[in-house]
């Protein structure tokens, strides 16, 4: 039983179990449907070869006015947890208990018809979120300008951009106001302007409606959610602070990725890391490493972290003009981010007296988001490369990493200015 009337939302030691079988999923029907035809509950106890929990003991309540944020990589249980919320499917162990009316922006083709006109269409999606016609005449006014898709709306919606299908399929959804809604994935859909006026109407909507945020954005989760959990292989492994949930997010991450590459074991050098020279006559010795602020060679670094490269070399002989540079790629991503060079920085290589040469270059990850990093050593003599190869993968972990936009992070900081009585700030 709801116990105030202001909760919108009741999760309560959901379960639902999937078979990795056609077999086993029919058995499984055959023990519901008998139950069912003899008047008996039918709980699902424990797990039987072949099967595994999709979700498993999730807990949550949720009240009107607040919105809760839920991540996870693929395959943790997200849209199996709200294809549940959305009544598409029964938990089989465990409560769900909604007060008022929902819907849905999980799927926003769903209910859509090609070879309908855009009229056509927004009765017939909105019968299939649970409106009648008396309900949509109502709005249908407001609904259309909201669209701002004019004599579009007369052809039939197979001839609509992705935009245009997403603007009548959002304004079919968002007119129901209902107590609580389901957002999967939608917020990053459509060009920009529309997307203010989505996220306009949200907001509208936040003060009389509960809110259930699926997305694998953190700028819209934590701008947006006053709670997130993150959900690990069905469970939740995390519930808190937006901000808090984001980072246990990140780790969870970073763990599985390394996890991936033990499994895999080492590969070959990235195409992108360009032809690999060595002159064994004029060069050797080489050694590079990265090393810690303790001196240590790594290969993981806490966000923030001074890190360092440690490039030794022996040159055979003779007068040489040395430059050394480190061009550097986020794995994940195409085309070069920085580079390191000795030439920029017009720095002076000087070999001892047996040609030995020791330098090193050292920077702050804080310019860095965290994610795994490539990078190549060239050692060059005036014109020539007498080495060029990559160097192991360095990774540098969340930490204490704030939120940033763009390919790295720009330390800065904002400040209020104080104009002088009668002075504008000029």
């Amino acid at each position: 039983m709801m116990t105030a009337h202001d909760t919108v939302l009741e999760v309560d030691g959901v379960c639902k179990l999937f078979s990795r079988s056609v077999s086993g999923s029919q058995r499984r029907l055959g023990q519901i449907i008998r139950a069912a035809i003899f008047g008996k509950d039918f709980t699902v106890s424990d797990t039987s070869e072949g099967e595994f929990w999709a979700l498993k003991d999730v807990n949550f309540t949720l009240r009107r006015g607040e919105a809760i944020g839920i991540l996870g990589l693929n395959g943790a249980g997200k849209t199996t947890l709200l294809r549940m919320l959305n009544g598409q499917m029964a938990p089989d162990r465990g409560e769900i208990r909604i007060a008022g009316e929902t819907a849905s922006m999980i799927d926003l083709s769903a209910g859509l018809n090609d070879r309908m006109s855009g009229w056509e269409n927004i009765y017939l999606r909105s019968a299939s979120i649970g409106r009648t016609r008396q309900q949509v005449d109502a709005s249908l006014d407001e609904m259309v300008e909201f669209m701002e898709l004019g004599d579009a709306l007369d052809a039939p919606i197979g001839t609509y951009s992705a935009g245009m299908r997403m603007r009548l399929a959002f304004a079919t959804t968002i007119f129901v106001e209902p107590d609580l809604l389901l957002i999967d994935e939608v917020l990053s859909v459509g060009d920009f302007r529309f997307r203010q006026k989505c996220l306009e109407k949200i907001r509208a909507l936040r003060e009389r409606s509960a809110f259930i945020l699926a997305s694998h954005s953190m700028n819209d989760i934590a701008r947006f959610c006053n709670e997130a959990l993150v959900l690990e292989r069905g469970r939740v492994a995390f519930k808190g602070e937006p901000e808090e949930a984001i980072k246990f997010f990140q780790q969870t991450q970073e763990r599985e990725e390394r996890e991936k590459k033990a499994l895999a074991g080492p590969k070959p050098p990235v195409k992108k890391l360009g032809d690999q020279f060595h002159n064994t006559e004029e060069i050797t010795s080489v050694n590079v490493q990265w090393v810690g602020a303790d001196g240590r060679a790594r290969d993981h670094f806490k966000w923030g972290d001074v890190i360092e490269l440690r490039i030794e070399f022996r040159l055979a002989s003779g007068d040489h003009q040395l430059d050394i540079g480190v061009p550097i790629w986020r794995q994940d991503e195409e085309g070069m981010i920085s580079a390191l060079s000795t030439e920029q920085q017009r720095f002076r290589i000087t070999p001892d007296a047996s040609g030995m040469c020791r330098v090193a270059v050292e920077f702050d990850t804080m310019c860095l988001p965290p994610g795994t990093y490539e990078s190549v050593t060239a050692i060059i003599d005036g014109p020539r490369f007498l080495y060029r190869q990559p160097n192991a993968q360095v990774t540098v972990e969340a930490g204490g990493a704030p939120r940033s936009w763009g390919r790295f992070y720009m330390p800065h900081r904002w400040k209020t200015l104080q104009a002088a009585e009668g002075e504008a700030i000029k």
